[in-house]
């Protein structure tokens, strides 16, 4: 009896959610569970008070809307984690 190769139907999906952490402790979904793999998504994030001089990015995975009930994705070594940085610029002031 031969086998039938069925790979043809299945995709490559993420296990769970991946995100961020944002205020008020909740867990940003940047890519949502049973995503299709590969894909590339970007997000853009701001600044939530005046004068602030820096952002701190951890990733998650997970299920849940907190993301303190979520597991955080260890460091990467150099050169692999990428984050993008937006400055926006308009005619009445500079906005990052």
């Amino acid at each position: 009896m031969k086998l039938r190769n069925h790979s043809k139907g299945f995709k490559d999906v993420t296990n769970h959610s991946l995100g961020t952490e944002v205020v008020g402790g909740n867990f940003d979904i940047i890519i949502p569970k049973c995503s299709n793999i590969p894909m590339k998504i970007s997000k853009n994030y701001h600044t939530t008070r005046d004068n602030q001089e820096s952002i701190s990015v951890k990733v998650f995975e997970g299920k849940s809307k907190y993301y303190y009930n979520n597991l955080c994705i260890d460091p990467l070594p150099t050169g692999e984690a990428e984050i993008r940085v937006t400055f926006k610029i308009d005619e009445n002031s500079v906005g990052i």
